[in-house]
């Protein structure tokens, strides 16, 4: 499941197949050239314009511009090559105004945030960071980019860890048993200072805080991407005292307040106190994700994502707080060529769960032009037959994939309504699970959803968690970015690659101020969309589905892509709460 989170937020079903036969490592694309491919995917129609056709172009930054580096929603360009080689094949992309960048740890930025604010002590991004970009590409040839990924690496580090620094803060993973030698450095990218406490050996005051080589690829600080199997979040116990960790640990790590031992057991799995996170120890297993940076000579995997292979459980008690995370969460933007529309929801839950998943919800976040957020449920393990994942009883994960037809809904089996209406949530499908209420549930689509457990409502009053430098921080809770399947034409196409992406489809790209980040200060009384837009020319509301010769929408939910909160309506269709789409170029 973490493996698939690596690329969650960037590509396409077509794009993940190819990338993994690619291997997707900085080095295998510099050698193998640059990954460019097209594919028809977005809705297509007998009308769509043959002056535009998409693009995915997976490959090494060569160099990034900006046009106005004072504006902090600045236009710009990314230049994909197989540096360090200058060869033919290179491609220049237009980064439009208001897009926002997908980073791996879930975050957004800005094209100007990206450039200016970092602070790098190890690998630059040009030559090294990988790029996965969706865009049009327009009559006169310019590829305008409509969705933007970047990482600065995709190495996977596997192994169990054998000598822990527990002054340092770093870990050696398949070195000498318990000595600091051998094997490879670890360091959490934690510039936040959530898991670790970090100093000497790779460290530089030309990095970020708490040595991280490059603050833009942390760790997330609020939804543990540094966990437990189960979700429950990770820390390396240190021996260093600051004015909120009056007392370090022990040099072997026992001892550490805020990262105690005693939540570690040898005859159970069940956490003594989960007001504070679980000590990494040596022996254990665990896969990390980031990319290698050598700094001050040291050369070393820097992690924004650790999984330790341990599935631990918290207490059901109201003195005890639960934890969560998701894996995986993906769903069908406009225009649904096959007739349906689809989600899937991936994750684990620390909330003891013996033959049932955890008890949790996760909820859409849509954004009115405010830009203030309002969260809608989609899914519920509560009350759902479908929701444990198919492992051992008490295993702790659950996962859910809806699949809709636009004319008969989705039945008892794949219906969000079902899964709602059986967890409390019946207000949502008053009518009880018709086609139009489902497709209403995961349409418009969402950018970012949260999860939340029911256990966090149980709590008593006054009980909150403390992380490694003993900071209140959150509980029963995870933030998860979307990544977008543009449906399947890879698996109906005739083979003529000429459709564009339908950008028209996402509502951010059409009014930045109803996504994710979408304003600096006030949001301002006039809808922003992405400058110059990449423009398919297809309406994302009334494309025919090839599968039926219809189109695809009822009727009335037509409108339902480019609706923004509160939504114009029960109907879906109302002249308010509906955006205006550049249909023409």
């Amino acid at each position: 499941m973490q493996a698939e989170k690596i690329l969650n937020h960037f590509v396409g079903r077509l794009a993940r197949r190819r990338g993994r036969r690619a291997g997707l490592t900085p080095l295998s694309l510099a050698l193998a050239a640059l990954l460019v491919f097209s594919s028809s995917t977005a809705s297509a129609q007998a009308t769509a314009p043959a002056s535009v056709v998409e693009i995915t172009i997976v490959g090494l930054i060569k160099a990034i511009t900006l046009d106005t580096p004072g504006d902090v929603f600045s236009s710009g360009t990314i230049s994909i090559g197989t540096a360090p080689f200058a060869v033919t094949g290179d491609y220049t992309v237009i980064i439009p105004r208001n897009v926002l960048i997908d980073l791996p740890n879930g975050t957004v930025m800005t094209l100007q945030q990206f450039v200016t604010t970092a602070k790098v002590s190890g690998l630059p991004i040009e030559g090294n960071g990988l790029a996965t970009i969706l865009a049009n590409k327009i009559a006169d040839g310019q590829l305008i980019a409509g969705s933007v990924g970047i990482v600065k690496g995709v190495e996977t580090l596997v192994g169990q860890v054998t000598f822990i620094n527990h002054t340092d803060g770093y870990l050696r993973i398949n070195g000498n048993p318990n000595t600091d030698i051998g094997g490879t450095i670890l360091r959490i990218n934690d510039p936040a200072g959530v898991y670790t406490v970090q100093q000497g050996l790779g460290c530089s005051a030309l990095g970020g805080p708490n040595c991280s080589a490059d603050n833009r690829f942390g760790a997330r600080p609020e939804s543990y991407t540094v966990a437990f199997a189960s979700g429950m979040p990770a820390c390396i116990p240190s021996t260093v005292t600051t004015a909120t960790r009056p007392t370090g640990s022990s040099p072997t790590g026992v001892g550490d307040p805020f990262c105690p031992a005693t939540n570690r057991s040898a005859t159970s799995n069940v956490v003594a106190d989960s007001t504070r996170f679980a000590p990494i120890q040596v022996g254990d297993n665990l896969m990390a994700f980031g990319n290698y940076e050598t700094v001050s000579l040291v050369t070393f995997m820097s992690a924004w994502s650790v999984q330790v292979f341990a599935k631990l459980i918290t207490q059901n008690t109201p003195t005890q707080p639960d934890y969560m995370q998701i894996n995986l969460a993906r769903w069908d933007p406009p225009g649904f060529p096959q007739n349906r529309v689809r989600a899937k929801f991936v994750g684990a839950g620390t909330d003891p769960a013996p033959i049932s998943a955890p008890r949790l919800d996760i909820f859409g976040v849509h954004r009115g032009q405010d830009n203030v957020a309002h969260e809608l449920p989609v899914f519920s393990t509560v009350n759902n037959p479908r929701a444990p994942a198919d492992f051992p009883p008490g295993a702790q994960f659950f996962q859910e994939q809806y699949d809709v037809d636009m004319a008969l809904g989705a039945g008892l089996n794949k219906s969000p309504c079902v899964a709602l209406i059986a967890a409390g949530f019946g207000s949502f499908c008053p009518t009880g699970a018709t086609a139009e209420e489902d497709i209403r549930v995961l349409s418009p689509v969402a950018r970012e959803v949260i999860g939340r457990t029911r256990h966090q409502k149980e709590l008593n009053p006054g009980i909150v968690a403390r992380n490694i430098q003993g900071a209140v921080t959150p509980t029963g809770q995870f933030v998860a970015a979307v990544g977008f399947d543009f449906p399947g034409f890879i698996e109906i196409d005739t083979g003529l690659l000429t459709v564009p992406f339908i950008f028209e489809g996402l509502p951010w790209n059409v009014d930045r101020r109803v996504g994710v980040g979408g304003c600096n200060g006030p949001c301002g009384a006039v809808q922003v969309p992405v400058s110059p837009f990449p423009i398919s020319s297809l309406d994302p509301r009334t494309q025919v589905s090839p599968v039926t010769g219809r189109i695809a929408l009822p009727l009335a939910v037509r409108n339902q892509p480019i609706a923004f909160f509160p939504f114009g309506g029960p109907s879906g269709n109302a002249a308010a709460g509906l955006l205006s789409i550049p249909l023409v170029p």
